[in-house]
């Protein structure tokens, strides 16, 4: 499972959504996006993949959470 966090305005977005397709055809993994930053209310940008056909699942909190990787400090 790759997750990529989607963050920043549609061009970083779609960068971000290019690495993480790349990544999950080379390692034969699924891609899952993590977007938990467009429903911030302070959020300023609006998420715009879903204006394209990409490959991609919605990456739940447990998704996410799954994959962290607990910090020792």
């Amino acid at each position: 499972m790759i997750i990529v966090k989607i963050q920043g305005g549609l061009g970083n977005q779609m960068f971000q959504y290019a690495l993480g397709r790349a990544l999950a055809e080379k390692h034969s993994q699924e891609l899952y996006l993590d977007a938990r930053e467009y429903l911030r209310p302070s959020c300023k940008r609006e998420y715009g993949l879903d204006h394209f056909s990409i490959r991609a699942k919605s990456a739940s909190l447990a998704d996410v959470k799954s994959m962290e990787i607990p910090t020792l400090f």
